[in-house]
């Protein structure tokens, strides 16, 4: 019997990015840092039964449990694969590479069948596969990063012929010349070609702003860094939506489903399913005649493997193809996965996340969030129509947990940022909204302070 190896890293990008690259400024974030690093429990929505999800943190139980009466089963680790604070610099890939005796018991549960099935390629990927022998191909990685730039993007949706406006730039001196032009008719956004989520895109309404961005840049240059950004039209969004869609090692293109996203400015918040009437709305504007031409487009390149893509409705009805390719999984197929499973009990759910905030004072746990979720009749179980499922527990108080491993004191009055992915299960978004309601006041009712 064959089985998967699951596991990977939420911020890919990171990995991809040119080390000698320049960066847009942005506001260094520790916590958000941390709780990116433990997302990777949510990728137990892609296991099947003896599958096996590694994961950088050790999985928690109690959600375990929950999720193995919802009919989840897989094996994980019990113990931490990351070892140090100055580890968190390196992908789950190189970790394991430096040191496969911190899943010596992965090697027991291997056959000549078991495959991988990452969230991503990242450098280091290939050396994993060769040690551990398994059975699975995949691109090479010049190819990995070349598809997943927004570089690339940009340069697909001209070649294409859909519709654009915008520039690649190669330093500071050409972000000034060309972003000014751009400016005196609209505002404009400015994008590094491996930012993601909300990191490494910057909008931009003033000459001003634009001056101190291309100073910051030249900074950086004159220190012997490269500059590669794009800059684009910030236009009227009025709809957000991803199209997953897989292209096999021959070729083949399977579209697997559209996902509604919630964003919150450029950062992702959530996702559902789309309606069968927004699908067919798109099949009638040809759309997905477009994304076989980018899917054809990505094998030619040299790519094959999962790919989530990002477009939107502009608010004068115009559909924009391509925002950004992501050549790897994403939220919106764990949604899609999760909804894959809840078919079973005739019910969907809706991925959301909630930020918050605590300090050392607070003792709560995620054992006792679910816990008091359960009293209060919240969480999802099979036979029900409404509840929340919760799908993460190492994201909520990782930064705090963190200390604690590392043995680094703390001040107690110390704020500390944690986040919660739930899939909201429900008939419509009247009652998808009160449970959202209840978990929040369940939260602030724990001395947590939900932020949105």
């Amino acid at each position: 019997m064959s089985n998967c190896l699951v596991l990977g890293d939420f911020n890919s990008e990171k990995y991809w990015k040119d080390k000698k690259g320049s960066k847009l400024p942005e506001f260094v974030d520790k916590d958000s840092a941390n709780i990116i690093l433990s997302m990777d429990e949510m990728l137990f929505s892609f296991c099947r039964i003896d599958d096996i999800l590694l994961t950088r943190f050790r999985f928690n139980e109690s959600l375990k449990e929950y999720l193995i009466k919802l009919g989840y089963s897989f094996k994980s680790n019990v113990n931490n694969i990351q070892l140090t604070y100055g580890e968190s610099n390196q992908n789950i890939f190189q970790l394991l590479n430096n040191d496969i005796n911190r899943v010596d018991w992965v090697i027991k549960n291997i056959t000549e069948n078991t495959s991988i099935q990452p969230y991503s390629y990242l450098p280091c990927s290939d050396l994993f596969v060769q040690n551990l022998q398994l059975k699975s191909k995949f691109p090479n990685i010049e190819v990995i990063k070349y598809v997943n730039s927004k570089v690339f993007s940009f340069n697909l949706s001209r070649e294409l012929g859909l519709k654009y406006s915008g520039c690649i730039v190669k330093n500071h001196s050409e972000l000034l010349e060309y972003g000014k032009k751009m400016l005196a008719v609209s505002n404009i956004i400015i994008k590094d070609p491996f930012g993601v989520s909300g990191k490494g895109s910057i909008s931009v309404n003033l000459d001003i702003i634009l001056d101190r961005i291309a100073k910051y840049l030249k900074s950086q240059e004159e220190n012997g860094y490269n500059s590669v950004f794009v800059i684009e039209e910030l236009l009227e969004r009025e709809i957000d939506f991803s199209c997953l869609f897989n292209i096999d090692i021959d070729g083949k293109i399977d579209i697997q489903s559209i996902q509604k996203m919630l964003n919150n400015q450029f950062a992702y918040y959530g996702s559902y399913t789309a309606k069968k009437d927004f699908v067919e709305y798109l099949e009638k504007q040809n759309y997905f005649i477009t994304v076989e031409n980018i899917a054809k487009k990505l094998y030619q390149e040299g790519y094959f493997g999962p790919v989530c893509l990002d477009s939107m409705i502009l608010k004068n009805g115009d559909i924009v193809p391509i925002v950004e390719i992501n050549a790897r999984k994403s939220m919106g197929f764990i949604n899609y996965s999760i909804d894959q499973h809840l078919k079973k009990f005739n019910v969907s759910g809706n991925l959301v996340s909630i930020n918050f905030g605590y300090n050392e004072t607070n003792k709560v746990t995620f054992d006792k969030i679910l816990s008091e979720m359960d009293k209060q009749g919240l969480c999802f179980y099979p036979g029900l129509e409404n509840g929340i499922m919760p799908i993460s527990a190492n994201t909520l108080f990782i930064s705090h947990d963190l200390k604690i491993i590392n043995k680094i004191e703390s001040n107690m009055n110390a704020p500390y940022k944690g986040r919660m992915y739930i899939s909201v299960v429900s008939k419509d978004f009247e009652t998808r909204n009160i449970l959202v309601k209840k978990l929040r006041e369940l939260l602030d009712g724990l001395s947590i302070k939900v932020y949105d």
